[in-house]
């Protein structure tokens, strides 16, 4: 739902292009003040991946201790994101650096590196 919904409702703004300005303009907004302010669930999210991956003793742990390092890094970076409520324009509005930017870059890195993880912990698995 947390993606879903967003790019419904960005399906919808654009469904009637005649429609009122204003009202494509309220979608807009809603859908990416939406899609932006779901930190609190990627926050949980990667703090429970952090501590299972550091909490992980065993002789061969699933994964490495630096994906555990990056989840924690991820969550650092995501509580700017709410500051987009509060900014219309700057590096804190949705669009701006810190908000938007910043926020993207740490998600494409964490899932490229979640990526690379679980497929070297799904191949190194023993069957």
């Amino acid at each position: 739902m947390i993606v879903s919904l967003p790019l419904m409702l960005f399906a919808t703004a654009t469904f009637r292009p005649e429609r009122n300005a204003d009202t494509t303009l309220l979608l807009h907004d809603v859908t990416w003040l939406l899609f932006i302010a779901y930190f609190p669930i990627q926050f949980g999210q990667n703090l429970g991946i952090a501590l299972g991956v550091l909490a992980d003793k065993s002789a061969k742990p699933v994964f490495p201790r630096w994906v555990g390092y990056l989840n924690v890094w991820f969550c650092f970076l995501l509580p700017p994101v709410v500051l987009a409520f509060y900014f219309r324009e700057g590096p804190f509005a949705w669009h701006g650096l810190i908000s938007f930017w910043v926020a993207a870059m740490a998600f494409f890195i964490w899932i490229s590196c979640m990526v690379y993880a679980l497929h070297k912990a799904v191949k190194d698995y023993p069957n």
